[in-house]
């Protein structure tokens, strides 16, 4: 019954199940271990609260880490959840000596309300031209969204909406699409003269993309 309503979820921002745990030891030490993993430090002395119990968030927090298995599981065995690609993933915990926390943990924990909003969208978008129901999200979509987020702003993109935009053409057409000369002087346009990105893009037609995506490195493409 949890299982199905956590596949229900998926579609919801916040959700009712976030996972399931499996440890040996006490129901109050695992809630003060959940309490202190979700106080991260913060730029000022007082720790911030990030509930990242919630499956998109642990997703992104344990890919932050080199090795995932030394990730701050312990005392919890096994975490299940399932990913924002609507699969079964899982962590497991060791007692071990744990690595400390990755420096880009907290940044991407601040991305998550952007990632949401990139998931929401990506996955509202139909399959192809001939095909109007949604396709479903790959496996750690949260992680694919999250790079793309990473990349736009490498390009000097700032805005929410040029970012979101960004993400997702190369969601859907091709995850190097930027790499394409043409392409590239679209963004540093947008860039440069402060316009928007989304009517630039939007000025060509699908035949267009498909001549930029011929000359890219063959990848999963939508268009």
């Amino acid at each position: 019954m949890t299982a199905h309503a956590a596949q229900s979820d998926n579609q919801r921002r916040k959700r009712h199940v976030c996972g399931w745990l499996l440890s040996e030891a006490p129901a109050p030490i695992i809630a003060a271990h959940l309490a202190a993993l979700c106080r991260l430090p913060g730029s000022a002395s007082e720790p911030r609260f990030y509930p990242l119990y919630e499956p998109v968030r642990l997703e992104l927090l344990a890919t932050t880490f080199e090795h995932v298995e030394r990730g701050p599981w312990w005392p919890i065995k096994h975490w299940l959840f399932v990913s924002s690609g609507a699969q079964l993933a899982g962590l497991s915990g060791e007692a071990h000596p744990r690595s400390g926390l990755p420096r880009s943990a907290l940044r991407v924990q601040d991305d998550v309300k952007l990632i949401e909003t990139l998931l929401a969208a990506w996955r509202a978008l139909p399959s192809g031209p001939a095909d109007p129901t949604p396709s479903p999200l790959p496996a750690f979509a949260a992680v694919k969204a999250s790079n793309h987020i990473d990349d736009a702003r490498r390009l000097g993109l700032s805005a929410f909406d040029d970012i979101l935009v960004f993400a997702l053409y190369h969601l859907c057409l091709h995850p190097s699409l930027h790499t394409a000369p043409t392409v590239r002087q679209i963004i540093d346009a947008a860039v440069q003269q402060q316009l928007p990105l989304a009517p630039l893009l939007g000025l060509h037609s699908d035949a267009y993309w498909r001549q930029v995506i011929a000359t890219l490195p063959r990848s999963e493409v939508r268009l």
